[in-house]
C-alpha cells in the first residue's frame, strides 16, 4: 500500500473550528438563541391544546406581573385591582373537566411545564377559586347594574305621575278632541269623548290647506290664543325621554338575573366546604345586595300598579297597554308640539313682514295717485298695475318705466283734449269710452305741446 502524507491530509481535510474572533456577534447570538429555544422546546412539557395554551398566555400578559401576584389577587378578593373585564376573562380560561383531570394527574417536573399549565396548576391550589372569581365579578358589576336599574324605575314612576297631574296637557288633549269632532262632524267618529293614544301619532297626517300646516299647528295656534301657558306643557314632561329609553320587560329580566346570581353565590357561601376567608369577603356584600334587589323588586310592583292606573286614565285596554309605548307616544307628541309652536311663530313673523310690505306698496300707490290728481292727470290702469307689481316698479326711473308712463300720459292727454267732443266716445250706457287718436292734427299737436 502506498504511503501517504497523513499529516498533510489531516491538515487539509479536517473539520475546522469556528473562528469566534472573526465571526459577527449577531450571527453567534442567533445561533445560540436558536439552540437554546430548541433545547427548551425539547424539555418543555405541554398538557393543553396549542390554541388553548395560547389563549391563556395572551390573557395572563394583560396583568404585566407574575403568576404568583395574580394568584394572590384572587385569594385576597381584590376585585377593584382586577376589574370586571379581566374577571370575565378569568371565567373563560378556567380549566374544563377533562383539563382538570389532566392537570391533576401530572406527576412530573412542574418546572418543565409551559407557562399556561403552571398558572392553572397554581390556580387549582386555591380553594373555591371559581366561587372567588364569580363573587368578585358580582361585586364589580353590582354597582353598575344598580346605577342603571334604579334610575330607570324612578324615571317611569315620575313620568307616569307627570302625565296624570299635568292639567295643561289635559286641556291641550281636550282641544285635540274638539278639533277632531269638528273635522269628523256627520260621521261615526264625530262625537268622540276622548282621544286614543295611537291617534296622537297621526295628527301630523291631517294637513291643512295652508302649506306647511297640519292639525298640531292649528291646535298649538288655538292654544296660544286661549292661554299662552298651554304652550309650555312639554316643559313639565321632561322625564318622558328617559322613561321611554327602556322597557318594563327588560328591567324585570335584569333584576331577575341579578337576584339569581346573588342567591347562587349565597348558597355556595353557606356550604361547609367553603373557606372562612371567602365567607368573610362576601358576607357583608351579600346582605347589602339582597336589600338593594328587594328595593328594586318593590319598585317594579309600583311600576305595574302605575301601568294599570295609566291604562284606565287614558281609557286603554289594560291587558295590552305598555308603559314604554305610552311614554314614547307622549314624548313624540311633546316634540312635535314644540316644533309646531316654533313654526307658527316663524309663520307669524313672515306674515307680519308681508303685511308691512303690502302696506308700503299701498302707501306708494296712494302717494302717486295724490300727485297725479294734483297735476290734473288721473292715474291710469297701467300705473296702478305697475305700482301693485313690485317686479316692474323701479324707483330710479328705468327705461321700461319711462316708456309706460309716456304711453299712458299721451292717452290721458288725448282724453282731456277730446272730452267735450261728440258722442262716438260715449257708450250706450253713458260711460266714457277712451281711445287713442289715430292721427293728431297740427292743432291737437300744438295743444298737447302747450299742455306739456
Amino acid at each position: 500500500m502506498t504511503d501517504l502524507d497523513w499529516g498533510e491530509m489531516e491538515g487539509l481535510f479536517c473539520q475546522q473550528a469556528t473562528n469566534t474572533q472573526g465571526s459577527p456577534k449577531l450571527g453567534r447570538d442567533n445561533v445560540d438563541t436558536t439552540e437554546r429555544k430548541a433545547r427548551k422546546e425539547n424539555s418543555e412539557i405541554t398538557l393543553l391544546d396549542g390554541k388553548r395554551s395560547l389563549n391563556v398566555n395572551i390573557f395572563l400578559k394583560q396583568f404585566r406581573t407574575s403568576n404568583e401576584d395574580i394568584i394572590q389577587l384572587i385569594k385576597d378578593g381584590d376585585h377593584d385591582d382586577i376589574g370586571a373585564e379581566k374577571l370575565r376573562g378569568f371565567l373563560k380560561i378556567l380549566p374544563e373537566v377533562d383539563e382538570l383531570a389532566l392537570l391533576k394527574s401530572f406527576d412530573g417536573d412542574i418546572q418543565r411545564l409551559g407557562n399556561a399549565e403552571k398558572f392553572l396548576l397554581q390556580l387549582l391550589q386555591v380553594s373555591n377559586y371559581k366561587l372567588r372569581i364569580e363573587g368578585m365579578l358580582l361585586k364589580e358589576e353590582f354597582a353598575t347594574n344598580m346605577s342603571y336599574l334604579e334610575p330607570s324605575i324612578n324615571a317611569m314612576l315620575f313620568a307616569g305621575e307627570d302625565l296624570t297631574t299635568n292639567t295643561l296637557l289635559r286641556e291641550v288633549l281636550y282641544m285635540v278632541v274638539v278639533a277632531g269632532n269638528f273635522l269628523n262632524a256627520g260621521g261615526y267618529a264625530g262625537n268622540a269623548v276622548g282621544v286614543k293614544l295611537s291617534s296622537l301619532q297621526k295628527l301630523t297626517d291631517i294637513r291643512a290647506n295652508k302649506p306647511g300646516m297640519n292639525l298640531i299647528h292649528f291646535v298649538a295656534l288655538q292654544a296660544g290664543k286661549k292661554n299662552r301657558e298651554l304652550l309650555t306643557f312639554p316643559e313639565k314632561l321632561t322625564t318622558l325621554e328617559n322613561a321611554s329609553k327602556t322597557t318594563v320587560d327588560q328591567i324585570n329580566n335584569e333584576i331577575t338575573a341579578l337576584d339569581t346570581r346573588i342567591k347562587n353565590i349565597k348558597k355556595q357561601i353557606e356550604l361547609p366546604s367553603t373557606e372562612q376567608d371567602v365567607k368573610h369577603q362576601m358576607k357583608e356584600f351579600l346582605q347589602v345586595a339582597e336589600r338593594e334587589v328587594s328595593m328594586l323588586q318593590r319598585g317594579m310592583k309600583e311600576v305595574e300598579a302605575l301601568r294599570i292606573q295609566l291604562s284606565e286614565f287614558f281609557c286603554e285596554d289594560p291587558s295590552s297597554f305598555k308603559l314604554e309605548e305610552c311614554f314614547k307616544i307622549f314624548h313624540n307628541f311633546c316634540e312635535k308640539f314644540k316644533q309646531a309652536v316654533n313654526e307658527n311663530e316663524r309663520r307669524r313673523v313672515q306674515e307680519e313682514q308681508a303685511t308691512i310690505r303690502r302696506k308700503q306698496r299701498e302707501e306708494q300707490l296712494a302717494k302717486r295717485a295724490r300727485q297725479a290728481s294734483q297735476a290734473g292727470t288721473p292715474v291710469s290702469d297701467s300705473e296702478n298695475s305697475l305700482l301693485l307689481d313690485p317686479s316692474q316698479f323701479d324707483m330710479r326711473g328705468s327705461p321700461a318705466m319711462t316708456r309706460r308712463r309716456i304711453g299712458s300720459f299721451n292717452s290721458n292727454c288725448d282724453a282731456l283734449l277730446r272730452e267735450d267732443t261728440a258722442s262716438p266716445d260715449i257708450t250706450p250706457t253713458g260711460s266714457l269710452r277712451r281711445r287713442r287718436s289715430r292721427v293728431l292734427s297740427e292743432e291737437d299737436d300744438g295743444s298737447l305741446m302747450d299742455f306739456l
